[in-house]
């Protein structure tokens, strides 16, 4: 995992569904697009990272949701898709990340490998 990793990248994100400020029961539909090299779709979790947003683009009470494997492109590039519905009015901002995912790991913080959306 340590020697695929410095090969993924998260190439696109693509959203739809929520205004400039999010409204409780609104869906935001987002697509990601990644580059895992050798790595495997289940070798990883694709995860939108959400929460309220402050003026400077800050995130704060932070949420996590899975994206699922959508489909499978050439040179190790894949589609991975979910719909988050929204519990919360106001201010609300999101980022796509990329973590390693194994039945054993405890916390994706243990291998402190991690590939944000640029």
């Amino acid at each position: 995992m340590r020697q695929a990793w410095p090969s993924v990248r998260v190439d696109h994100v693509e959203s739809v569904g929520v205004g400039e400020v999010a409204q409780v029961g609104e869906t935001l539909q987002v697509r990601a697009y990644v580059s895992l090299g050798t790595l495997r779709p289940d070798d990883v979790a694709v995860q939108v990272v959400y929460g309220r947003v402050s003026e400077s683009d800050d995130l704060s009470a932070v949420h996590y949701a899975n994206l699922a494997w959508a489909e499978s492109y050439e040179a190790g590039r894949h589609a991975f898709a979910g719909d988050l519905r929204l519990e919360a009015t106001g201010p609300f901002g999101y980022t796509v990340r990329v973590v390693p995912a194994h039945e054993h790991l405890v916390s994706v913080a243990d291998t402190g490998l991690v590939t944000n959306a640029g």
